[in-house]
């Protein structure tokens, strides 16, 4: 298995944490860790983070490489590409955001074994946003994905896309090039009007209401793998002690 992450400037202090947590686990230190950088990480937040990780194998995103939307930092369109340059390279991957910490006392023996053994996605999203897709869903998103009636999305409920175990088998490509692809259309990952503010007690307390703070990636994976799974989000969605959530920017 490997580990990937990818951060910028005003992320690194959660990277230096994120990195200390992996190391920290007598499991996870010894496992191949890749950490793409933000064109904006300064050459001194670089030496800092190479002395503080020397796990971390550290690439430049090339954002070059990609259509001029893709450095439309809020939009998340990089989130899925930076997967998918990992996973050319693992058999079994699992991304974390910068924000995610590794819990030092679990056990991560048969981890990818008992989180895919009962989901034929070979995805698995390991963290749930407690909230369901209809109200982080813009109405917009659902012309790309014609099959999916938008008000079943309101007992759907909706998983973190900070915290993802890929498999690389054909199922698992087939989620990631359906990612990728949705995050390099135009208005797929990214409708027209969408924006991630929003007054946010919307989202937890008008669950039949499209809240208008729009989840990006998340939206995408959420809809992909229920779409995959043939509307079965127990198959694919989990909740797991292993990791926890801290927010920490500059």
């Amino acid at each position: 298995m490997g580990l990937v992450t990818f951060t910028s400037k005003n992320h690194m202090p959660e990277a230096l944490l994120n990195c200390a947590s992996i190391q920290e686990h007598p499991q996870l230190k010894i496992l191949p860790l890749t950490v793409f950088f933000s064109s904006d990480v300064t050459d001194n937040q670089t030496m800092a983070f190479d002395d503080a990780c020397p796990q971390a194998n550290v690439i430049r995103f090339p954002f070059e490489k990609f259509p001029e939307n893709v450095q439309i930092m809020e939009h998340y369109r990089f989130k899925a590409l930076y997967q998918v340059l990992a996973l050319k390279n693992h058999k079994v991957l699992l991304s974390l955001d910068s924000s995610v910490l590794i819990n030092k006392n679990s056990n991560f023996t048969g981890f990818v074994e008992s989180n895919i053994k009962t989901n034929p996605t070979d995805v698995t999203l390991l963290t749930s946003a407690n909230h369901n897709m209809y109200t982080t869903v813009h109405p917009k998103m659902y012309n790309c994905f014609p099959n999916i009636k938008p008000q079943k999305m309101i007992n759907v409920p909706q998983y973190q896309s900070g915290l993802i175990l890929w498999v690389g088998s054909e199922m698992g490509w087939k989620a990631m090039k359906r990612f990728v692809e949705c995050s390099l259309q135009p208005v797929c990952i990214a409708p027209k009007g969408s924006t991630k503010l929003c007054n946010y007690n919307h989202i937890y307390k008008r669950p039949k209401n499209f809240s208008g703070c729009h989840r990006y990636d998340q939206s995408a994976i959420n809809l992909i793998l229920y779409e995959t799974s043939n509307e079965k989000p127990q198959l694919y969605g989990r909740k797991s002690s292993a990791f926890k959530i801290a927010r920490k920017r500059v």
